[in-house]
């Protein structure tokens, strides 16, 4: 019987390290009830892509420090509704950290409009994309623009309007 325990880690092992994705990150467990939060760092346009914005959230003040956070970015060739990274999932239930529902997203992953509740308090203009976006997210100045959203909102959250991606702006984070 410890025998076939053994062997049957062994054939496992294989498997575990050819999961993942194609950025070679190791599989993490999805939540089932996600939170959001508005990052308490800013920044211009210039992430150095989704990526570096990803890395201000899991470095972020505002983060809880348990779990795998994301920015809530697009830029439809890294991250956007119809690209494997989206960082939202589709029928689940959003919160803020306070406990307090933001949205359940719809079955093709998007929170459509009028939220439940803002994704924050704060009065503060938030980066969100589409198109255009700051040019993947790497460019911080006043030459490129994206789309911005406002914080406390329950229907422009995203979308409000364009910035130039010279301004500075905070960005959501969705737990992963």
């Amino acid at each position: 019987m410890a025998m076939f325990s053994k062997l049957s880690i062994l054939l496992l092992i294989p498997l575990m390290v050819s999961c993942g994705n194609d950025k070679g990150n190791a599989p993490s467990l999805q939540c089932s009830n996600c939170r959001m939060f508005l990052s308490a760092s800013t920044s211009t346009g210039n992430f150095q892509g989704v990526d570096g914005a990803d890395a201000l959230c899991e470095a972020d003040a505002n983060n809880p420090g348990d779990g795998v956070f994301k920015a809530y970015l697009t830029d439809f060739i890294d991250r956007g509704f119809d690209v494997p990274d989206w960082v939202m999932r589709a029928d689940t239930n959003y919160y803020r950290l306070d406990g307090v529902l933001i949205k359940k997203t719809n079955a093709l992953a998007q929170m459509t409009q009028p939220l439940d509740n803002a994704i924050s308090t704060s009065n503060v203009r938030v980066w969100t994309g589409g198109t255009p976006h700051c040019n993947s997210w790497g460019d911080g100045t006043s030459g490129a623009s994206s789309m911005y959203g406002n914080a406390n909102s329950t229907t422009t959250y995203s979308g409000a309007g364009s910035q130039t991606c010279d301004t500075v702006s905070h960005v959501y984070c969705v737990e992963q």
